[in-house]
């Protein structure tokens, strides 16, 4: 059994600031990252906003390896994804060099679901050449700990833990349920949303789109496996569920491999994207509740939840999910995206 650190030792962690640094964004890079999200180039030397995963992590001078350490995590199988909240200030460039910075903001053990795991959360922010914040990333990981378990199942790849996995990715159990306390937690890290004002009729944007209208969906038909290992290649991520099916199947996964968060992620950005345009998104709100696995036919939706002015802009805010046949959504959160004029 692995030794765990102490709630003490967990708890101790916010505040801790990584080195920091700069990271610059390549044209060679941002091409092949934009290709593994199934979508176009970019126009104008537009980054694909799903750097905002790999860029601040490196940038900031850490990995996903030396993150995993710091929260003592017990194996690379230990670790699940609680959330992403991207905001973006400015779009990203190619080229441009980014000054940036990162530190543990929360950290404390949670119990709950027969499980005991510590959360932790790390924010990193990025600054243009003229110092003004770009962007900032919020991630907000789960340490699995098998300290508490008395049926001698591992972390990782026990029974109970794997048939809890194998009932998710078929639609029939969730592996994260949300529940009050961690949705209050991840709405300390993005600025309050106004709500619109009360009103006889809905606000309408001077374009028409209002409360209750559809997206257009964005499809990928197929998630295909050599996309995850050019995605592991660039985010640097030592995770064999990305590129090594043998590891996948041992999981009770079948002989596949697991989407990687952000590229899921990176669906809904292309439905927003096609929808108002590359320069729109402002936040995205991301959680993770199943697995994507390679060969999924995989449909991104959205839903205007409510219209808004904030900044001379009119934003709409919306529900995003990812949809596959059999199963509850894979993904879900919330984006909120400026509208063009009419």
């Amino acid at each position: 059994m692995p030794n765990s650190p102490s709630p003490e030792e967990i708890r101790a962690l916010v505040g801790h600031r990584f080195p920091g640094g700069s990271y610059t964004i390549a044209h060679w890079e941002n091409f092949l990252l934009t290709e593994c999200t199934g979508a176009e180039p970019l126009p104008d030397g537009l980054a694909h906003p799903v750097a905002l995963f790999h860029v601040p992590i490196l940038g900031a001078n850490t990995s996903i390896k030396e993150m995993f350490t710091l929260g003592q995590a017990e194996s690379d199988f230990s670790i699940g994804i609680e959330s992403y909240v991207w905001e973006i200030f400015q779009p990203l460039l190619e080229e441009r060099r980014y000054r940036i910075t990162g530190e543990v903001v929360e950290a404390d053990r949670r119990s709950g679901d027969g499980r005991i795991f510590d959360r932790i959360a790390f924010r990193f922010e990025m600054f243009a050449p003229d110092e003004v914040l770009s962007a900032r990333a919020t991630i907000t990981w789960h340490y699995r700990r098998s300290f508490h378990r008395t049926n001698g199942d591992s972390p990782a790849a026990g029974p109970s833990f794997l048939r809890r996995r194998r009932q998710a990715v078929l639609g029939q159990a969730k592996g994260f349920e949300s529940n009050p306390s961690e949705q209050a937690d991840l709405n300390k890290h993005v600025e309050p949303v106004e709500a619109p004002p009360t009103a006889a009729e809905p606000l309408v944007s001077p374009n028409g789109v209002r409360a209750g209208d559809e997206v257009p969906p964005w499809v990928m038909a197929r998630v295909a496996p050599e996309r995850m290992r050019t995605m592991a290649a660039i985010l640097r991520d030592p995770n064999p569920v990305h590129w090594d099916p043998s590891v996948v199947e041992k999981l009770g996964f079948g002989h596949h491999t697991i989407n990687q968060g952000p590229l899921g992620l990176s669906y809904m950005i292309n439905m927003l994207h096609a929808w108002t345009g590359p320069r729109a998104i402002r936040r995205m709100v991301m959680r993770f509740p199943l697995v994507v696995l390679d060969g999924d036919h995989i449909t991104a939706r959205g839903r205007v939840t409510g219209i808004r002015q904030a900044d001379g802009e009119w934003i709409a805010d919306c529900g995003v999910w990812l949809e596959r046949e059999g199963t509850e959504p894979p993904l879900e959160g919330t984006a909120s995206v400026a509208l063009s004029s009419p």
